[in-house]
């Protein structure tokens, strides 16, 4: 593929995750949804192999966030959603991926997404976002076992968008 259509790609995928990360600032209910789907815009370089260029659309999307919408869009997008296409393609390049590198590389997610919903709650708590006093250690494993669905779910998406991208752009 020609630099100019990678780059072409990567500037399309960071329009179309900004525009769902900018209904994260509007919209009333589905937050976590919105979030999802900017983060699938970072899955569209990946299909191609476009490492950098997906890395770099996960950051514009999270620039584009902190400007309309603060730390409160900024942070948990690029530590929760935008990383998390990001670590999926470094793990499957990195780790085998028989049935043990499968339960290795969720491990190692789950860990990961423990950590970063840490520093989240932190800042949630510092900002005084909660409605409700949440306990950490259960939020955690409650979004931990809605964590590890998703993640398989991502990761199926993931290998489609590969096929319908190859497709599109052929």
């Amino acid at each position: 593929m020609k630099s100019s259509k990678k780059i072409a790609l990567c500037g399309v995928s960071a329009a179309i995750g900004s525009i769902f990360l900018s209904l994260v600032i509007v919209a009333p209910t589905n937050k976590l949804t919105l979030f999802a789907l900017a983060s699938v815009a970072v899955m569209i370089p990946l299909s191609q192999k476009i490492y950098g260029g997906a890395a770099l659309t996960m950051l514009t999307i999270a620039a584009m966030g902190f400007i309309w919408g603060g730390l409160a869009v900024f942070v948990p997008y690029i530590l929760l959603f935008g990383a998390h296409p990001l670590i999926n393609a470094l793990l499957k390049r990195l780790a085998p991926w028989g049935r043990k590198g499968i339960i290795i590389g969720l491990v190692v997610k789950l860990i990961y997404f423990n950590a970063a919903l840490y520093l989240v709650y932190r800042l949630a708590y510092i900002m005084e976002l909660f409605a409700v006093q949440v306990e950490f250690l259960v939020l955690a494993a409650i979004v931990s076992l809605i964590f590890i669905p998703y993640d398989f779910l991502i990761m199926a998406l993931q290998k489609r968008l590969e096929f319908l991208i190859s497709k599109l752009i052929k």
